[in-house]
């Protein structure tokens, strides 16, 4: 995989090629992993047909590699890491989405990618009524274990993030910017929890701190690509959210839209998504039966707990057993809070140790 990553930054990347010697160099080798860069230098005219000389030597090549190894430590330590189509994170549908994905930077949690994921975008100016659905079914579905994907903008993603946090679960948000830049400023609260704790944050930009305009439509193939389903809540007839319900229905996502007041503008677009066949949303169990999920009915808390003893108990209700360690990762506790809030649950038969290291829902 590094041998991707860096040939990838190497031919996209290093300033190195002009946009036609990229685009034959890759044609020739057919992948980032196959290129052979001393078989390139070696065979430069041929494979470029053309008298012009290479433009650097070996030397240049090799002290520009030499850096970016230097530089993927800095994407690859601690909870970060780079996905490529060789990633078992790879979905099948991302691998053929168009334009092709390539690199996915992540901070957080990668195996929430391999969870049941919901999808929920919208307006970013929504009615009352689209924001109480974004956060309700963000909350919703979170207290049913399923994780909900959005673009963290202003609006319907900003309230379906909030709503799944505040109700204990976990959510992937899919940056315009790079993994570390927040925008829009105004949701840096959000960044900051969907940061703090086992989310995950995903950006195909290595470095850029302000979006492109075409990094939004952009955006929104992988927003879907990574969903099992996608949930428009509200958008206009020309809204970009409809760009996020194009890409699902190209790669095979099933698409549900919340119908609206027929007088309003935010409800053109997915009143048309509901005529052209999308599948209305009349309550939120309709999620569960096209995931196949069964409804989680939790035992209901008889007494009030400490602070850290919720946090903990609202993130067992999701795994169901976790160790101290994935405890500590999850909550960003320390480990005798931890240690704290398990001997709370235990009292009320919450939980159990079931290993010295394992804690397991009862």
């Amino acid at each position: 995989m590094q041998n991707y990553i860096i040939n990838y930054w190497l031919l996209e990347e290093s300033l190195l090629f002009s946009a036609p010697i990229r685009k034959n160099i890759l044609n020739y080798y057919s992948d980032y992993n196959h290129i052979k860069w001393r078989h390139l230098l070696e065979n430069w005219k041929d494979l470029m047909k053309s008298n012009v000389a290479c433009p650097f030597s070996e030397k240049e090549l090799q002290d520009v590699r030499a850096r970016m190894v230097d530089q993927l430590k800095h994407y690859t330590h601690e909870n970060r890491s780079i996905l490529t189509p060789y990633s078992q994170y790879f979905s099948n549908v991302l691998k053929n989405s168009h334009p092709k994905v390539n690199l996915i930077y992540a901070k957080g949690d990668v195996n929430l990618l391999n969870s049941k994921k919901v999808a929920i975008v919208g307006s970013r100016k929504p009615t009352a009524y689209g924001r109480k659905i974004a956060y309700d079914l963000g909350r919703y579905l979170a207290q049913q274990g399923i994780t909900v994907v959005s673009g963290m903008a202003l609006g319907i993603d900003a309230q379906s993030h909030k709503g799944a946090l505040d109700g204990g679960g976990q959510t992937i948000a899919v940056m315009p910017t790079d993994i570390d830049t927040v925008y829009p400023k105004t949701n840096i609260a959000i960044y900051n929890r969907i940061n703090s704790s086992a989310n995950l944050i995903l950006s195909e930009y290595r470095e850029q701190s302000e979006p492109k305009h075409y990094h939004f439509p952009l955006r929104n193939r992988i927003i879907s690509g990574i969903s099992d389903l996608v949930v428009i809540v509200e958008a206009g007839e020309k809204s970009g959210t409809l760009i996020t319900a194009a890409h699902a229905l190209d790669q095979g996502i099933p698409i549900v839209s919340v119908p609206g007041n027929i007088t309003s503008e935010l409800s053109k677009g997915t009143n048309r998504l509901i005529f052209d066949g999308a599948l209305p949303l009349f309550n939120f169990e309709l999620i569960l039966e096209l995931l196949d999920v069964k409804p989680q009915i939790h035992k209901r808390l008889s007494v009030d707990l400490s602070e850290s003893a919720r946090i903990v108990y609202e993130i067992l209700l999701k795994r169901k057993k976790m160790t101290l360690n994935d405890l500590n990762f999850a909550t960003c506790l320390e480990y005798s809070e931890i240690n704290a809030a398990l001997n709370e649950l235990i009292l009320e038969d919450l939980c159990d140790f079931v290993s010295l290291d394992e804690i397991e829902l009862t």
